[in-house]
């Protein structure tokens, strides 16, 4: 029978010593061993499976059981006779046979046990995860581990309560991840003036930057190293969180023309600092002091990591103009918002940015980026926008041939405005090839590969993203959304559960799961997520045709009607918005083809970019055969991937 089980091995700790030096000794300690663990698995509700030589195997119902019962047998191993043991914890489907277990999960649990040291008690991850909320237990990661016959690395936890015993580093192997990682935590405003906060947090943006194009490292993303802004967390809690063995902290005093940046780099395992340095620069060298500190972190991780070379000058990444700098900055900080508010006023900034110098490239990729992300919004008309968006991109790319972030601009027109899949591939493949540690790229780059009906490839980038932004709460969405693509509709729904757990007024993840369960069938529970979006927001027209599709497939035609008659309010009162996709998945899911292919017509007109997503997107199963659809499909240039 096969069933979720808590696994347990202990172990004695120089065993084979022993027995050479005092064999009676030994089998003494073996006894008070099996007697303390017998004792202990009895009181916590579990079952000992087995006694082999000098260590044991127990299951437990119950995680929570399974780290009572360690903690029990390390407290009475410490009394007198003391016995030196060390103790593995994993949870997994095992098989139960006629009073054996087998299956990885007890490999698992072995290979964990093995990393430990006298006193101790190490958790894989899985078995962690479901005792965190259980404040009695403390925890902090050691690492991520090759294990024997496992075949991907897993992060091991120790438990830290008092009397434990918690390995040092040097009585570790090596990390699996041999990739050195780090994360850049904004870097603190010291200035006189609280206005020039937008300047430290530039600062720091573009530090990361920096130290993503450095071969080797992981460097995790803006958004997730941003959540720890304003917070006095441990850095053993930000690596465990982040998944990272190094942090990056510092600060910055702007004072007129001149600018200090201090910067220190530790070690998240235990604390230790590989390097602090300060830099008392001119305002217009804080491109040089930002490389400097990027080669002193790279130049500190290969030392202690072997990490790849410091990042080599690339032609229009810096300005030595202050005043495009200092409006540079300003963009950022608007783009940062992600609002389509925002994202008008940082167009202004980086425009103004790139009027003050020519020759720099990163205004123009960032005026392209958040052209594309208010184009397919639908808050700017596409015809204007998108034309715009490709003139900034392709200035880019002329300026700077040699940044990621140039290719990507250019890659998202090619994808929502040119319909160009293979262009917008070469260009996306460049980007991730410059500019590797972009949780960005593997994002956008995904979303092709689901356009392509490429779904393996599409769940295996954002994995990758997630990876890099790990606090990401859009970030965890569009992996979820990946998984809904291909038809995963079990890790779908746990992806937009677990997004509503780290956040439950995301609304974003809330559509996500009512997008999951119309896949299922269930039309209730998808008009459950759907309708509570517009009492979230406030907005009468928000999800209007969610809510259709979902009405439509409950048999509540009238309903569903009333949301198209909705949405033709909406389009009277906000004539500048483009609701032709909205009124193609209303009409759709009320069985009106001809005028669902009107309305996807009407987009294809405009130049919506959504309809790039159309090919594999579920949704437009139903329309595939349909002559015009193919018809359609042709004349946009993105027949050739169409879906079955």
């Amino acid at each position: 029978m096969r069933q979720l089980t808590a696994i347990m091995f202990t172990d004695m700790v120089g065993f084979t010593a022993m027995m050479q030096e005092n064999e009676t000794r030994a089998r003494a300690a073996v006894d008070r061993h099996r007697a303390i663990v017998r004792r202990a698995v009895d009181d916590c509700r579990g079952d000992l499976v087995q006694f082999y030589g000098d260590g044991t195997l127990s299951v437990f119902a119950s995680a929570v059981d399974a780290v009572d019962c360690a903690l029990k047998v390390q407290q009475e191993a410490a009394k007198p006779p003391s016995v030196a043991l060390r103790i593995g914890l994993h949870t997994g489907d095992v098989v139960h046979d006629e009073g054996s277990v087998f299956g990885d999960g007890v490999n698992v649990a072995a290979r964990i046990q093995g990393l430990g040291v006298s006193g101790s008690v190490l958790l894989s991850a899985k078995l962690r995860d479901e005792i965190k909320n259980q404040p009695h237990f403390q925890t902090r990661v050691i690492g991520a581990f090759d294990l024997r016959n496992v075949q991907q690395p897993m992060r091991v936890f120790a438990l830290t309560n008092e009397g434990l015993a918690v390995p040092r580093a040097s009585e570790l192997p090596r990390p699996a991840n041999a990739q050195s990682s780090v994360a850049v935590l904004p870097f603190v405003n010291m200035s006189a003036d609280p206005e020039n906060e937008y300047f430290a947090d530039g600062v720091t943006e573009e530090v990361i930057n920096v130290l993503t194009r450095i071969e080797g490292l992981k460097v995790t993303a803006r958004t997730s190293s941003f959540v720890f802004k304003g917070h006095n967390v441990d850095i053993r809690e930000i690596g465990e969180q982040l998944g990272v063995s190094h942090v990056l902290e510092g600060s910055v005093r702007k004072a007129g023309d001149r600018v200090r940046v201090t910067a220190q780099l530790i070690t998240t395992r235990d604390g230790y600092h590989l390097f602090s340095d300060v830099y008392d620069r001119r305002i217009e060298d804080i491109f040089a002091t930002q490389d400097d500190i990027a080669a002193a972190i790279a130049e500190a991780l290969r030392e202690h990591l072997g990490s790849g070379p410091r990042p080599e000058k690339r032609s229009g990444a810096d300005t030595r103009d202050v005043r495009a700098h200092e409006r540079y900055l300003r963009g950022l900080h608007f783009w940062n918002k992600y609002t389509p508010q925002a994202a008008r006023t940082a167009i202004g900034h980086f425009q103004a940015a790139a009027s003050l110098d020519g020759d720099w490239a990163p205004p123009r990729f960032m005026e392209a980026s958040a052209l594309v992300f208010l184009c397919t919004l639908g808050y700017e008309p596409p015809k204007r926008g998108f034309p715009q968006a490709e003139a900034a991109a392709q200035e880019a790319v002329r300026l700077g041939p040699a940044l990621g972030e140039s290719h990507m601009a250019v890659a998202l027109v090619q994808f929502f405005y040119d319909w160009d899949f293979d262009e917008a591939e070469e260009s996306f493949e460049r980007a991730l090839s410059l500019t590797p540690g972009s949780a960005n790229v593997h994002q956008t780059l995904a979303m092709l590969r689901e356009a392509q009906g490429r779904h393996d490839e599409a769940i295996r980038l954002m994995r990758r993203a997630v990876e890099l932004d790990p606090l990401s709460l859009i970030m965890l969405l569009n992996l979820g959304r990946a998984y809904l693509m291909a038809g995963r509709l079990d890790e779908a729904a746990a992806q937009a559960e677990h997004v509503l757990e780290l956040d439950p007024g995301f609304r974003a993840a809330r559509g996500g799961l009512g997008w999951v369960h119309l896949a299922r069938g269930d039309a209730a529970a998808a008009i459950e997520c759907f309708e509570a979006l517009p009492r979230q927001t406030g907005d009468p027209y928000n999800a209007a045709a969610p809510r259709a599709l979902a009405y439509a497939a409950a048999g509540r035609e009238d309903d569903a009607r009333a949301m198209l008659e909705l949405l033709e309010r909406r389009a009277e009162e906000h004539p500048e918005l483009h609701l032709h996709m909205d009124f193609a998945l209303a009409h759709n899911a009320l069985g009106e083809a001809e005028k669902a292919l009107d309305a996807l017509e009407g987009a294809a007109e405009a130049r919506q970019g959504t309809i790039a997503m159309v090919p594999n997107d579920p949704t437009w199963t139903d329309l595939r055969s349909h002559p015009r659809f193919q018809a359609l499909m042709q004349r946009a240039g993105l027949s050739r991937w169409v879906g079955p």
